[in-house]
């Protein structure tokens, strides 16, 4: 070979081998300590569902703050960076790829239920770790984790709750979007088994402003409990037309209203009892002094109320505990390499957060299970524990 040859190939294997030195990600050299650590948020800061990623935008950089606070993760502080993914899969995509050019070594967000679907493929062979924030998605490959209690258990504890107050006739009131198909699908599914007739089903437009018709065909069946499984402007249709018509057998609705604002909208058009099924971190008052989760919840939501002078919702504890789990996992891993974080995320056990304990394992990349999932009513536009 020639001699220049030769010299271009060694100059090569000496930026190569300083390159390795230089902290890429995935290096433990010494000569990354100090360096930020970048983990990447795609909300929902615009569009249907931007009032749950401003909760998930507010409970993570909750949880950077702490951590940065007591000193990073092995000498490195984290730093976050945020793109909206306007509430669509499309922009998720895009916002994905932007994150990953960027260097993130991991993503938190992805709260609607296509949105980390629609992500899901650009990460699986190769990262980085995708935690979701979505109560509805199912991870589906190794870089995937998701946060909260699992919509089919918190469905499944919901049922459960029913039949203890001998409650086996019910109605379904879903909206025929995405998610009320999901709901539907894992209501009828579950209720044979567990001795629940379905009296009725009615399905409406997420953006119907009038649902009587549907509530006059729930009616007619007799229902012991309608479980109306939507979130947010469709609950509060629902709720109206129960209160128009006379409707006051119990309603089952999702966690995801679990916001104090939106509990407290819904006062005046409120008949019979609403219940939900949330985590702890949302009745933290009401839980007993020995509770592993109260004091984790008390610390969150003080530093919610210095930071932004109000209560966290649904999405905040969500968050928070993302980010925890995040950075438990890295600072285990001692490395930023993306197949070493999600092994270190799989053998996490007995991680208390505010939502819950997380036992994560190669087959559940959520940790949680029904038993997280808490009964709750709402009652004069506050948020109770069933006891």
């Amino acid at each position: 070979m020639p001699t220049r040859a030769l010299s271009v190939l060694g100059v090569v294997a000496v930026v190569g081998l300083l390159a390795g030195c230089n902290g890429l990600p995935g290096s433990n050299s010494s000569s990354s300590a100090g360096q930020p650590i970048k983990i990447g948020l795609l909300l929902e800061q615009t569009g249907s569902f931007s009032w749950y990623g401003q909760e998930n935008l507010e409970g993570a950089q909750l949880y950077v703050d702490k951590i940065n606070s007591s000193g990073g993760i092995n000498g490195r502080q984290i730093e976050l960076d945020t793109v909206n993914n306007e509430s669509t899969p499309d922009k998720s995509v895009s916002g994905a790829r932007k994150l990953m050019q960027d260097g993130v070594v991991a993503i938190l967000g992805l709260g609607l239920v296509g949105d980390a679907p629609a992500v899901s493929p650009l990460v699986q062979d190769s990262g980085p770790p995708v935690y979701s924030t979505s109560g509805a998605y199912l991870p589906d490959n190794r870089m995937m984790f998701a946060g909260t209690v699992y919509v089919a258990d918190t469905q499944k504890r919901a049922l459960q709750f029913l039949i203890e107050r001998k409650m086996t006739n019910i109605a379904l009131l879903l909206t025929n979007d995405a998610s009320g198909q999901v709901a539907q699908q894992a209501i009828t599914q579950a209720a044979p088994g567990l001795g629940i007739q379905i009296t009725r089903t009615e399905l409406f437009n997420p953006d119907d402003v009038d649902v009587t018709p549907q509530m006059t065909q729930i009616r007619a069946s007799n229902p012991q409990a309608i479980v109306a499984w939507v979130v947010g402007k469709p609950l509060g249709v629902v709720l109206k037309a129960s209160k128009q018509l006379g409707v006051d057998v119990p309603i089952i609705t999702s966690h995801g209203n679990l916001t104090p604002g939106f509990i407290e909208s819904i006062a005046d058009v409120q008949t019979g009892p609403v219940y939900m099924f949330g985590t702890k971190d949302l009745i933290w008052r009401d839980l007993p002094d020995g509770d592993p989760q109260k004091p984790l919840v008390s610390e969150m939501q003080n530093a919610m109320q210095s930071k932004y002078q109000k209560e966290g919702g649904i999405g905040t504890g969500t968050a928070y505990d993302g980010l925890m789990l995040l950075a438990t996992a890295l600072k285990q891993a001692n490395s930023t390499d993306p197949n070493k974080l999600a092994d270190a995320l799989e053998s996490l056990r007995d991680v208390n957060g505010v939502i819950g304990t997380y036992n994560l394992s190669q087959q559940d990349h959520r940790g949680l299970d029904s038993a997280s999932a808490i009964p709750m009513e709402i009652v004069s536009g506050k948020l109770q524990a069933i006891k």
